[in-house]
């Protein structure tokens, strides 16, 4: 690849023809770490395909070994606010399926936790619940903003309770998220947490009600000992998932 470079430097410029990637991104896409340390100093790394994805963003959303080498090379020298076009940053894409080491990785960087996209305005927090992230709820929780809502009114707890619906990962973010949301939020339907649950999960909802009640008890019980909800310790474990498989038609989830 050196070799190559050095007879021919145009050659890191050029682009395929079908989808507009660049060399660096296709060699970021497949972990080739050698290929992007030598293409780096010839090539933008802000440089983005036809979908508005740059190397940094297929690095950080394939895990090998290979891509996090990739991304460990790219992180100083890309931005971090630059989006696709959907209006997502590198924290959007990587929620969906990052480790909590990465998203670490990304917001120490200069990352922002509470971006919004343009298609539904959501929060990485909002994509790492409705994909059944559990490792990535934790990592986005304490830097996210739980209590955020994007343009239907939808907290990110709302996202993971709607993924509840085909996947149990769903709800394991749901008993994340909730302890931590304020229930009076309601959506732009009215719904308040209860009824979204109800709305949405009919039966297969109850044991996250359960919990949910048992959350809202132990907070008021602090609140009447005078102690912070949020430092006081959690003596609940989490119910175990759901057996009931009875649920109300709804429509399809937008993500």
């Amino acid at each position: 690849m050196r070799k190559i470079l050095a007879r021919s430097p145009e050659v890191a410029r050029e682009r395929s023809p079908v989808g507009g990637q660049t060399l660096l991104i296709s060699a970021a896409c497949l972990g080739l770490h050698k290929a992007v340390k030598a293409l780096l100093p010839l090539c933008d790394a802000q440089a983005c395909d036809a979908t508005g994805h740059n190397a940094l963003m297929f690095a950080a959303t394939t895990h090998s070994l290979g891509t996090d080498l990739c991304m460990n090379l790219l992180l100083p020298l890309s931005d971090l606010s630059a989006a696709n076009a959907q209006g997502r940053t590198i924290l959007h894409l990587a929620a969906v399926r990052m480790d909590g080491k990465t998203a670490r990785q990304l917001i120490a960087a200069g990352a922002n936790p509470v971006a919004r996209d343009q298609e539904h305005q959501a929060t990485p927090l909002m994509l790492a619940a409705v994909h059944g992230n559990a490792d990535g709820v934790r990592a986005l929780l304490d830097v996210g903003d739980p209590d955020a809502q994007d343009k239907d009114g939808w907290t990110a707890s709302m996202w993971a309770i709607a993924s509840g619906l085909k996947s149990d990962n769903g709800l394991a973010c749901a008993r994340l998220l909730l302890p931590r949301t304020d229930i009076n939020l309601r959506n732009n339907d009215g719904e308040d947490i209860f009824q979204f649950v109800e709305s949405w999960l009919g039966q297969k909802g109850f044991l996250l009600l359960d919990f949910l009640a048992a959350k809202i008890e132990s907070r008021a019980i602090a609140q009447m000992l005078g102690e912070d909800p949020a430092t006081r310790p959690n003596p609940d474990s989490a119910p175990p998932g759901p057996d009931a498989t009875s649920t109300p038609a709804r429509g399809p989830m937008r993500l």
